[in-house]
C-alpha cells in the first residue's frame, strides 16, 4: 500500500465527505474516526494531542523541582546530590504499575485543593543507597539487593526522602497555584496498588539520582482527573514562567551577575603618525603625546567610568569621578 493517496482515492474520499456518506463525527457529538482507503482521520481534539500541549508547564515545574529537591537530598543525605533527566511520558495507570519492580516505595500524596492525589515513586536501590549513606558505607549502593520486603530503617528512611520531596513539590507549583502536598499512605508492593483504574490517564515524570555514581531514580505521577480543573493554566503558561517572578532564581542570578569577574582599562593617550614615520621607527625614537587631564575606563570596549589618572599608595590609579552614561556613549561624549 502506498503511503500517500492517489487522484482516485482524494477524489472518493471528498466526494463522501460532499454526500454525507463519510460522517466526520460533528452530527452525534461524538468524537469519531472513520477509515478511508485504508486510512484514518485524527482528532486533534483528542485527549493524547491535549496532554501534549502541557509539556511545556509541566517541564518548567519539573525543572524547579529537581533543584529544590536536589539541595535538600543533598543536605538530609550530606552529601552531593545531582538529578538528572526531567522526562515526561503519558501512559495509563496500569502500563505505570508493570513498569515498577517488585519491591518499590509508591507513596501517595494529597494535593489539596486539587482532587485526587499524586504519586511518588522511589526507586528501591535508591533507598539502599540512601541507607548505606546514613551507616557511613564507603561503597554505596553495593550491598543490599533483590526483592525482600523493605525493613524497618529502609521504611524509615523512604518517610524521610518523602518528607523532602513534599515541599519541593509545593515550591515547584507555587508558579501555577498554591497546592498543599501531604502524606496520605504508601504501598512497596505495585500488585496491592488499587487507588486508581487499571485505564486511568496519568502523565509520569522521571528523575534519575546520583551520588558520585547512577544510584536510582524518583518518579513524580500525577493523574490527568487531578489537574483537569487547571488544564487551561497550564496551557497558558508557555515556558517562559508566565510571567510571574521566581524570587528565588532572580536572587541567584543577581548574586551570580555580581560574582562575575570584569576586566578594566584604560586607555591614557592615543597619537597619529604617519605611515613612513612609523616604517622609520628606531629604539631611541619618542612619540610625543598629549596626556588628558581625564581619562575613560573600559570594560571590553564600551566606556563605562571617567577619571583623573594619578598615583595611590603608590601605584597607578585612576580617581573616578562619574559613570559614562549610555546617552553619552551613542554621542562619543
Amino acid at each position: 500500500m502506498s503511503d500517500v493517496l492517489d487522484q482516485e482515492e482524494i477524489d472518493a474520499l471528498m466526494n463522501g465527505l460532499s454526500s454525507g456518506e463519510v460522517e466526520t463525527g460533528k452530527a452525534s457529538g461524538k468524537k469519531t474516526s472513520k477509515i478511508v482507503g485504508g486510512y484514518s482521520s485524527y482528532d486533534f481534539s483528542r485527549e493524547d494531542y491535549t496532554l501534549r500541549k502541557l509539556w511545556p508547564a509541566l517541564t518548567l515545574i519539573a525543572e524547579r523541582f529537581k533543584q529544590q529537591f536536589q539541595g535538600a537530598f543533598s543536605a538530609l543525605v550530606r552529601r552531593g546530590v545531582a538529578l538528572s533527566g526531567a522526562d515526561i511520558q503519558a501512559m495509563n495507570f496500569e502500563e505505570y504499575l508493570n513498569t515498577q519492580k517488585d519491591v518499590t516505595a509508591i507513596s501517595f500524596l494529597n494535593a489539596s485543593p486539587l482532587p485526587g492525589m499524586v504519586i511518588a515513586t522511589i526507586d528501591a536501590d535508591l533507598i539502599y543507597s540512601a541507607v548505606d549513606v546514613f551507616f557511613g558505607a564507603n561503597d554505596i549502593g553495593q550491598g543490599r539487593k533483590g526483592s525482600q520486603a523493605f525493613t524497618s530503617a529502609e521504611l524509615r528512611i523512604m518517610q524521610r526522602i518523602v518528607d523532602t520531596i513534599i515541599p519541593a513539590m509545593k515550591t515547584a507549583w507555587d508558579m501555577v497555584m498554591p497546592i498543599n502536598f501531604s502524606f496520605s499512605h504508601a504501598e512497596t508492593n505495585p500488585r496491592f496498588v488499587k487507588d486508581f483504574a487499571p485505564g486511568d490517564a496519568m502523565l509520569v515524570v522521571t528523575f534519575d539520582v546520583e551520588m558520585g555514581r547512577p544510584v536510582g531514580s524518583i518518579q513524580i505521577v500525577i493523574p490527568v482527573s487531578t489537574i483537569e480543573s487547571i488544564k487551561d493554566d497550564l496551557i497558558a503558561i508557555d515556558g517562559i514562567n508566565n510571567g510571574i517572578p521566581d524570587a528565588e532564581w532572580t536572587a541567584e542570578f543577581k548574586q551570580g551577575i555580581s560574582d562575575a569577574q570584569i576586566e578594566l582599562n584604560v586607555q591614557l593617550a592615543q597619537a597619529h603618525i604617519h605611515l613612513r614615520d612609523l616604517l622609520n621607527l628606531k629604539a631611541g625614537d619618542v612619540i610625543p603625546i598629549d596626556l588628558p587631564g581625564k581619562v575613560d575606563v573600559y570594560a571590553g570596549s564600551i566606556p563605562v567610568l571617567r577619571g583623573q589618572f594619578g598615583v595611590s599608595s603608590g601605584q597607578k590609579a585612576v580617581k573616578v569621578s562619574a559613570w559614562v552614561s549610555p546617552k553619552k556613549r551613542e554621542k562619543g561624549e
